[in-house]
């Protein structure tokens, strides 16, 4: 069975029926798909469908940032800024243990981080409140990526096969 140009199979056109005959509305995206419900969550911070299966990114600074629901108690939580994105990522205690892991630090780290190069990627695996949901996870970047720059081939400064 076709809709409009695309390909769909009986099962899908049941589940759709069996939706819209429970009151259930939907919205087309541009592209022609249904829309997801993370996808009507407008967020300043990173979330982990921003992130995929891995972007390499550096961070650029750390600031402490409320994260609270608008008209909620503030509750301010420390973020990281990277180059390479413009939303940040709230930090939560294991991304910052495996960051202080990557650079060996974990003091001063509004400093101490800054230009280190970290992969964000999207782990199913996170549990919030003992239910699996998902979430942004950190790792370093595997060797051989453009980790960060190459330290300059070391010089001889008495090197013998010189002619003079």
């Amino acid at each position: 069975m076709r809709v409009g140009d695309k390909a769909v199979d009986s099962i899908e056109v049941k589940k759709f029926l069996h939706l819209l005959k429970s009151g259930v509305n939907f919205i087309h995206l541009n592209k022609g798909g249904l829309i997801n419900l993370s996808d009507l969550k407008t967020s300043k911070f990173l979330k982990k469908e921003d992130v995929g299966v891995g972007v390499l990114v550096t961070i650029s600074g750390i600031t402490q940032e409320n994260v609270a629901q608008e008209g909620a108690e503030p509750d301010m939580k420390a973020t990281l800024h990277f180059t390479e994105l413009e939303k940040p990522m709230v930090l939560n205690s294991t991304n910052g243990q495996i960051i202080a892991r990557i650079t060996g630090a974990s003091d001063n780290i509004e400093t101490a981080w800054v230009g280190t190069k970290i992969v964000l990627f999207h782990d199913p695996n996170v549990s919030y409140a003992g239910k699996l949901v998902g979430g942004i996870r950190v790792r370093a970047p595997k060797p051989g990526s453009s980790a960060g720059p190459k330290a300059p081939p070391a010089v001889n400064e008495y090197d013998q096969s010189l002619p003079f």
